[in-house]
């Protein structure tokens, strides 16, 4: 059985329903969510580009906060302990670092985020399936 279990999480429908499956099937074990913010934009060189940049970041900051909430609401409802971490980077690259470097067990991940066409597997869903070195269940 697994004993520390990957989720990450964006706020689409698949990822609540990834977390409420690894809190349902796996009930002694350690749950992190991560949730990774995709990179702003490059930095101007004058003070309105800069102004510009700060908003988008301390609106990255705030919708992440606000995705991680959720999470934790999730698990208040279940009453189970949870572990968040928030990232900055290309979405499969971060999850398939935090998962060596946090010694993760195993990975449940939803078929498909926000960004994602509906109907297939997303395109980082896709990826960490085919490059994660532990299991990976994906949740519908």
């Amino acid at each position: 059985m697994a004993r520390t279990i990957l989720v990450p999480f964006d706020g689409s429908p698949h990822a609540r329903a990834g977390l409420e499956y690894a809190f349902e099937t796996y009930p002694d074990a350690a749950v992190t969510v991560l949730h990774v913010v995709e990179r702003t934009g490059e930095l101007g060189f004058d003070d309105q580009a800069l102004e510009a940049w700060l908003e988008r970041v301390d609106a990255a900051r705030a919708d992440a906060q606000d995705v991680l909430e959720r999470a934790e609401a999730i698990a208040a409802q279940r009453d189970r302990p949870l572990e968040t971490a928030l990232w900055v980077g290309r979405p499969t690259t971060a999850i398939l670092a935090y998962t060596t470097e946090a010694d993760v067990d195993h990975v449940v991940i939803g078929s498909r985020g926000t960004g994602d066409a509906d109907g297939h597997l997303g395109s980082v869903a896709d990826a960490v399936v085919h490059r994660s070195p532990v299991l990976v269940t994906v949740v519908r």
